[in-house]
Parts: C-alpha cells; structure tokens; sequence
C-alpha cells in the first residue's frame, strides 16, 4: 500500500510539473490573451455585452432550423484577439482548440449564452463541446463534410415542446452556436446548410434505404433550396442538431486568408449531459484552468480523424486525458480509448519499448468505438444503407492517414521531424500487425 501512495505522488508531481509547462507555453505563445486572470475576467465582463435575443431568431429556428446573427459582441476587439491566438496556435502545429484555455473563450461563452438560450430551449445548457476551426484553403483546407450533429433514435422526442416570447414553439434539445473569429466567405470557406423545410428528415428522421441528402435533393430545383451562410468576423450562426451543414471548400489564392471560427454546443442534460461531472454554466462561473487543458486534450482525440493533429500532439493529448478521464461522464469517455489502453500503458512503461506500448493501444483502439464510429460515420453508414464502419475499415483509414502525414513531414521543416517520422513508422507497423492477426 505504501509503495503504490508512493507511486502514486510521483506520477501526481510529475503531471502537475507536466501541466504547469502546457500552460507556460500557452501563456508564452499568445501573450495578449490571459488564462485564470481572475481580475481581468471580472474587470472586462462588464463591457462585453452581447447580443440581445429577439422573437425573429426563435421564429427563424423552429421554421428553418437555424439562424445567424451579424454581430454577437458590440466590439470585436476580443473578436480578433481570439482569431489572432488561434493562427498562432496553427502555426506552431498545436491543434486550436487548446484556444479554450484562454479566459476570453469563456467570456465570449458568457456573453453569449443570455442568446443561444433564450433562442432555442432555455433548458439547453453548454455541454463541454467546443471546437477551433483554422480552415486554410490555400493548404486544401476544408470545413467538416456534410452531416447531422446528433442522430437519436426517436428524433420528435429530441425537441421540446413549451412557449417562448409568448407563443408556443418546438426547440431542439441541443443546438450549436458556430462563431466566425474571422469572415467566413465562399472564398475561404463558410457554412452550408440544407434548411428545415426542404429537409424530409428533419423532423421525422432519416430512412434506413435512402442517403438523406438524395432525399432532400431529389430534383434540380431542390439544390436552389441550400443556403450559405457567410459571416463577417464576429458573427455567428446558431442552429439544431438535425439541420444537415458542412464547411464549403474555399479557393486559393493569396488574397485568401483562412477561416478561424469556434463553435459551442448546448443540450438539455436529459437528452445529452454535460461531458465533465463538474462543469457548471460558463454564465455562472468559468471552467478552471486544468479543466479547460483536459477538455481540449479530450476533444482533440475525439474529433482527430476530423481535424488530423499532428502525432505529437495527439500523443501529449492522449496523456493529459487519460489522467484525468475519471472526471468525465461515462456517456464522453465511452467515445475514447477504453480503460484497457491504460493496462498498456502501465505494462509498457514496466519493462516493454515503446513500439509495445503503441501496438497495444492501437490495439485497443481499433476494439472499441473510439476509430469506428462516431456520429459522422453512422452517419455516412446509414446514407449508403449500410452498418457502420468495420474493424478492418478503421484500420485502413488510419493507416491511410499515418501514410498521408508521413509525407508530408518528409517534405516540411518541422523541428522535430524525426521524432514524428519515427512515431508515425511505429503507428504504422503496429497497425499492420494488428490487422495480421485479425486476418488469421
């Protein structure tokens, strides 16, 4: 007993000096933004009102799913120091959804949320998924491809039914608040979306025979039915969780600059809890700083087939998660790798190399639903008709992708490209062999 407390305060040490560099680099890196500056916080917050809520977003939102606003704070100067700290973030390949560390995330999450609840159900509360987009198309950049963001089984019981601004009304139990941080245009990538009348399944769900954009798009003059939703920087765009969207492809050219937007989700938490068992309303009171730091880190692998971080990032993501996964809702941890990862980890690190430890958390992996499914795959599955993505598929992706990002470290200046090459190599191989035994 006493040599496992011992273990244990000197893995305790270890990650409390491990995370106190993460977020001296954080500070360094974006030195005009703050994290836990408790008096910046409260000074700033009562100049940064945003956006009022009105009777013709709640009627746009029950009619066509969605709305957008021009401009969700008074000034945007916060605006543009967010997007600032995101382009840094890319640039040195840190995936930017680690902006959420900084107290003007929560501010602009604060000065937003007397909006977003007003507008949809009042019930909705922020739930822990929140995203950073660095959308270039001069790097064949891309928003996500099209999709719903939740596909329940019974979808009329994923709205509620009660009155706001005095008139009965329908809402979704969950709905997304999508910020653009810079213009979101046609040229550089903004939101398509396919509204709630010309969309079959909207309300009624999708048919397990027909792809559900087929469905809505069945003639020409449907196509005329797809909006854009271009936004000056500062503007948002707030919908539910059946309206079927992506991020458009944008065109290169140096007149091009990427698309930086952040976007925050909000459910009722009968219909999907809030991912960390503490996490209380961004309007009452702000995330610590350790939560926000495990927060991104959890997101970074949930959505890494979605964004592609580079392997080092994924692997300090990985972890900072895995320490701290017991403050998660079983619901969020079941879409990361299972609690056997950790065995790996621990048999690894008490004799076995590395490329040991990496072939038994892929392994793992490949096991659970962390790699086949998540709500975009059962997505695509059920438009081809077809079950979700196999075991053999997500090992095929994968290793796709590992080749993909081995080729393009083989052409850049990265510092650290050999340490990546040499993890990718490792991935790769474990991956491989993983397969083998499948196959016999």
């Amino acid at each position: 007993m006493k040599e496992k407390n011992r273990d244990d305060d000197e893995e305790r040490e270890k990650m409390v000096a491990y995370v106190e560099g993460k977020i001296k680099w954080f500070k360094e890196k974006n030195p005009d933004l703050h994290i836990g500056d408790k008096q910046y916080s409260e000074r700033t917050l009562e100049v940064v009102p945003g956006a009022e809520p009105s009777q013709d977003y709640v009627s746009r939102l029950e009619e066509e799913g969605f709305f957008s606003v021009d401009r969700v704070l008074e000034d945007n100067e916060l605006i543009n120091r967010l997007a600032r700290g995101a382009q840094r973030l890319a640039e040195y390949n840190m995936p930017p959804t680690f902006l959420i560390l900084y107290d003007e995330v929560w501010m602009l999450v604060k000065a937003l949320t007397k909006l977003v609840q007003s507008s949809a159900a009042p019930e909705n509360e922020f739930n822990g998924d929140v995203l950073v987009w660095v959308i270039d198309p001069n790097k064949d950049d891309a928003g996500f491809t099209p999709h719903r963001d939740r596909q329940p089984e019974d979808v009329e019981l994923s709205f509620a039914y009660g009155k706001g601004f005095n008139f009965a009304r329908v809402s979704p139990q969950y709905h997304t608040c999508w910020v653009a941080l810079t213009d979101a245009t046609p040229d550089n990538s903004c939101l398509y979306v396919i509204p709630k009348h010309a969309d079959p399944g909207y309300m009624t769900g999708d048919l397990d025979t027909e792809d559900p954009l087929q469905r809505a798009l069945k003639k020409k003059d449907d196509y005329q039915s797809i909006r854009a939703v271009p936004l000056q920087a500062g503007g948002a765009a707030i919908f539910s969780h059946r309206i079927i969207h992506w991020g458009s492809r944008g065109r290169k050219g140096p007149d091009v600059r990427p698309r930086i937007s952040i976007s925050f989700a909000y459910s009722k938490p009968s219909f999907e809890p809030n991912y960390l068992l503490r996490l209380q309303s961004p309007s009452k009171t702000f995330p610590e700083v350790l939560d926000r730091l495990h927060l991104a880190s959890a997101q970074v692998i949930a959505y890494h087939d979605r964004f592609q971080p580079t392997i080092p990032a994924l692997r300090d993501s990985y972890k900072i998660f895995k320490y701290f996964k017991t403050r998660y809702r079983h619901q969020y941890r079941k879409r990361l790798p299972p609690e056997d990862a950790t065995e790996a980890e621990g048999n690894a690190r008490d004799g076995s190399s590395g490329e040991d430890l990496i072939e038994a958390m892929v392994e793992e992996m490949l096991e659970s639903e962390y790699l086949i499914q998540d709500d975009f795959d059962k997505m695509a599955a059920e438009e081809a008709g077809g079950d979700p993505p196999d075991e053999g598929d997500a090992s095929d992706r994968l290793e796709a992708t590992l080749e993909d990002l081995h080729d393009a470290i083989e052409k850049s200046t990265y510092e650290e490209d050999q340490e990546v090459q040499s993890s990718l190599i490792s991935l790769r191989d474990a991956i491989r062999r993983s397969k083998h035994r499948r196959n016999n």
